[in-house]
């Protein structure tokens, strides 16, 4: 009996992961449309928790978690962002050059991740930043799904790149 529903499981586990797989290779511009957007809300959110100089003074693991994850929802709008916008270009080859793991998709996969948990991190304080905590963790967690699977597959030439670097590709800049 539990070796059906563990098969059933699997196999309804097999097919999501499927439809998923086929959404974000359809639509990867979704996909980054949305962690985008997160970030955007997560910057301005925490920013305003810098720019609060009382919790610095009466709560200032609030206000270090806060500049933390103001840098990073920064760090995801430039990663996301294209690279004909003001900045951008230069801003991403730094970035990939200084923090290579992030020209990868699985490197940026794990720092959504992270990303994720610092912001689930806080959920007894803050709620919103809990739900923005749990988007950044499930996208990433999509994306490395989506790339085991495309590797059990046959080397994945599905969408994204397994190995896709985007430092080689590009900028043309071998670290």
């Amino acid at each position: 009996m539990f070796q059906v529903a563990g098969s059933t499981a699997k196999a309804a586990l097999d097919r999501s992961v499927e439809e998923i797989k086929n959404f974000i290779e359809q639509n990867p511009s979704s996909v980054r449309i949305a962690v985008f957007v997160m970030a955007a809300f997560t910057s301005v959110y925490c920013g305003l928790g810098v720019f609060n100089l009382f919790s610095l003074t009466f709560s200032p693991t609030e206000y270090l978690v806060n500049l933390y994850l103001t840098i990073f929802a920064l760090t995801t709008i430039v990663l996301e962002g294209k690279p004909e916008w003001p900045l951008v270009a230069w801003a991403q080859e730094k970035i990939f050059y200084q923090a290579h793991f992030l020209s990868t998709i699985h490197g940026r996969a794990m720092f959504y991740i992270f990303q994720g948990t610092f912001g689930m991190a806080r959920y007894d304080d803050d709620k919103l930043m809990f739900l923005f905590g749990l988007g950044f963790f499930f996208v990433g967690a999509l994306i490395v799904v989506q790339q085991y699977k495309a590797r059990q597959m046959g080397g994945g030439r599905m969408g994204f790149e397994p190995r896709e670097n985007l430092l080689v590709d590009q900028y043309k800049i071998n670290p």
